[in-house]
Formats: C-alpha cells, sequence, structure tokens
C-alpha cells in the first residue's frame, strides 16, 4: 500500500516504479501461487492491478496478449521499448515459484536499453496460465506463443530468444 499511495504524488516513470513495486510485493504475498489458496489468489489480483496500472504510467509500451490454443487462452505480457519497428524478442518464464509480473525489472534494466521487446508467459498451473494443467510436456504453451508470434505486429518473429527461471527453463 506504501508503495501504491507513493504513486498517486508522482508522475510518469517515478510513479510506474513505485507500482511495480507494489506488485512485486503483492506477488511475494502470493507465494507459492497454489490454485485453491484464497488469500493467494487475492495477493495476486492486487499484484496484476498494480502492474497493469504500472504499464499504463510506463513511458513503454504494455500489450495483454490473449493467445487461443486448445479451446482455451494463454495470457502472456508484451512489453516494447517503442512500436517504430518490429523487434527482436525474448520470451520469459519464470519457475512453478514466481509468476510474469515479476519480470519487469529484467525488462527495465536490461532488455529495454538494448532494443529488445520481452514477452512474459507463466508455466501451466500458475498465475493468468493456472487454468492449464501442468503435464510431462511443459512446453505447450512455448510452443503456442511461438506458432502465434507471426501474427504480433511489433515482433520479429525471426529474432527470437528464450529465458527460463528455475522450472521455466525446462520448457
Amino acid at each position: 500500500m506504501k508503495h501504491q499511495k507513493l504513486a498517486q504524488e508522482l508522475k510518469g516513470e517515478e510513479a510506474s516504479l513505485e507500482l511495480y513495486r507494489a506488485s512485486l510485493y503483492f506477488s511475494i504475498a502470493a507465494y507459492p501461487h497454489i490454485r485453491g489458496d484464497n488469500l493467494a489468489s487475492q495477493a495476486q489480483v492486487l499484484a496484476n492491478k498494480a502492474y497493469e496500472e504500472a504499464s499504463e504510467k510506463s513511458q513503454y509500451v504494455f500489450k495483454q496478449l490473449k493467445i487461443p490454443h486448445q479451446g482455451k487462452t494463454i495470457e502472456a505480457n508484451l512489453h516494447l521499448p517503442h512500436t517504430e519497428r518490429p523487434l527482436p524478442a525474448v520470451i520469459v518464464c519464470g519457475g512453478l515459484d514466481s509468476v510474469q509480473t515479476d519480470m519487469w525489472k529484467l525488462f527495465l534494466e536490461h532488455l529495454a536499453p538494448n532494443e529488445l521487446a520481452m514477452l512474459t508467459i507463466d508455466m501451466p498451473s500458475v498465475g493468468k496460465n493456472s487454468h492449464w494443467t501442468l503435464t510431462e510436456d511443459t512446453s505447450v504453451l512455448h510452443k503456442a506463443v511461438l506458432d502465434f508470434l507471426p501474427t504480433v505486429p511489433y515482433v520479429d518473429h525471426w529474432k527470437v530468444g528464450l529465458l527460463g527461471f528455475r522450472f521455466g527453463g525446462n520448457a
């Protein structure tokens, strides 16, 4: 709450950074992101809300992607330094102990300065993709995202890297 209140007094990137921090702390409160934990679910809703507000105030472009696959939807976040031309992208996936809203610092400090887009996805059964069951094919969502990329005008789908943390690297 402290960071949300502080963000109300600030503008632009300063307000955005405070809201990203609020999102991170709400996400920590939601750990370990297990389905059926009502308090964790409430904390994650607050994390997502703060994240969306932060992204609206940021100088960078933020798009929420809804990718249809097997009759369901994969939810992904796309961060772009700009939309002047299609950019190389890095698909980032955390493990089973983190969610895509935890990755904002990677974009701000490393990817955006190098004109790289960041597309984040949660693992199956985690975060915004909790409605997907985790199976032995842990890369099913990643494959669907790669197939979807040619339809995203802001991304050069021929120049894509993958970065996974912990179990997300297994996918």
